[in-house]
């Protein structure tokens, strides 16, 4: 369970703080070049991988997974996919029929939790590269479905519901 989380965490700090610094790698971040991969610099380890991260730690009690989320800015993380969705730089879509949603059905799953975007686990589809010359692991985020946790009678998460999806550049 904790190699599970520390895994999920980490995953998440790459695809929200880049992973290349220096300009040699620089393209790593909009996607690796093909003429890298023919180079053979760079090893597809996945071409698609699928794999969810919770980002809402659903048990208050379980100190492991609120330390691995405590520098985690959630609520940023959502503002600024709504705000690009808001202005028409991303596109949100239906996460089954992959139709375009408006704004105001976006909105609209806002308004149903007090004006907010409650979301607590995302889960992405990405492409994992190995750089064999600087020995570095890069990713690029395809796509990414956010979801909500659902509760039994209890109160505790039974299961997270879709929200819509996000495809990335």
């Amino acid at each position: 369970m904790k190699t599970i989380s520390l895994l999920t965490i980490t995953s998440m700090i790459v695809f929200l703080t880049g992973c290349c610094p220096d300009n040699k790698n620089k393209n790593a971040l909009s996607g690796i070049s093909e003429k890298a991969f023919t180079s053979g610099q760079f090893e597809v380890i996945a071409d698609t991988i699928t794999y969810d991260v919770i980002i809402k730690n659903p048990v208050k009690e379980d100190a492991w997974t609120e330390s691995c989320l405590k520098h985690l800015k959630r609520d940023r993380l959502i503002d600024v996919i709504l705000e690009k969705v808001k202005e028409g730089t991303l596109t949100a879509y239906d996460y089954e029929t992959l139709r375009p949603l408006s704004w105001m059905q976006i909105d609209s799953m806002k308004e149903a939790n007090n004006n907010k975007m409650v979301v607590g686990k995302i889960q992405f589809k990405e492409l994992w590269a190995f750089d064999k010359d600087s020995m570095r692991m890069y990713k690029k985020v395809h796509s990414a479905i956010f979801g909500y946790e659902t509760y039994n009678d209890d109160g505790e998460v039974r299961s997270y519901k879709a929200l819509f999806r996000i495809n990335f550049k």
